[in-house]
């Protein structure tokens, strides 16, 4: 059945702050950008994962989840994310579409059901008042993402809508990999350690 709901994955990026392609590195034994297209699929008819830097790698931490899976590549994508960002929309084909960097390792399908539940044109999990990933888009916003300066950005965009924010108290979707030490704490988590313990 049709759901007429898409994601958009950002995994262009250098992972430079990060030492490694950060969007391969095992969290819990899965590579993290899986984990993230993973959470999407019960609810997506299609998730666009958006390559560029060592796009070449995707593939296999990708692989076996099915024609929904799409790897595109922006060769633009040195531009910077918003690039990406713009890049992945212009493929939109849904009429509501999920967007999010790819190294949030503990996105869950439970959270993105609930924003699922609303009718607004743009949608953000909060915690403590904090917006966070992923974002639910109406259809209608794609124009209106294109249609922004290619120097602007996803957080200037956002400064011009109104956005409806569903609370949640799951601190783990704040999460993101950026450093090795952002990585250690994901690992740290994944394996029921905690974040702050050795």
């Amino acid at each position: 059945m049709m759901k007429d709901v898409e994601a958009i994955v950002l995994a262009a990026g250098y992972s430079s702050r990060a030492n490694a392609f950060k969007m391969t590195l095992p969290v819990g034994g899965t590579p993290v950008v899986r984990r993230v297209v993973e959470a999407f699929l019960p609810w997506c008819d299609r998730v666009i994962v958006v390559g560029g830097y060592r796009a070449e790698l995707l593939l296999p931490a990708l692989a076996g989840l099915g024609p929904a899976v799409e790897v595109a590549i922006n060769e633009g994508f040195d531009a910077g994310m918003f690039s990406s960002v713009r890049f992945g929309v212009a493929l939109v084909r849904a009429s509501r579409f999920f967007l999010t960097p790819g190294d949030y390792a503990f996105l869950t399908s439970d959270l993105c059901g609930r924003l699922l539940q609303t009718s607004d044109a743009v949608v953000q999990p909060s915690v403590g008042g904090r917006a966070c990933h992923p974002i639910l888009l109406a259809r209608e916003c794609a124009s209106s993402i294109l249609a922004e300066r290619a120097d602007s950005n996803l957080r200037a965009w956002l400064s011009t809508q109104s956005v409806r924010l569903v609370e949640t108290d799951d601190r783990d979707i704040l999460l993101d990999i950026d450093t090795p030490e952002d990585y250690a704490r994901a690992e740290r988590h994944a394996s029921g350690k905690g974040y702050n313990n050795a």
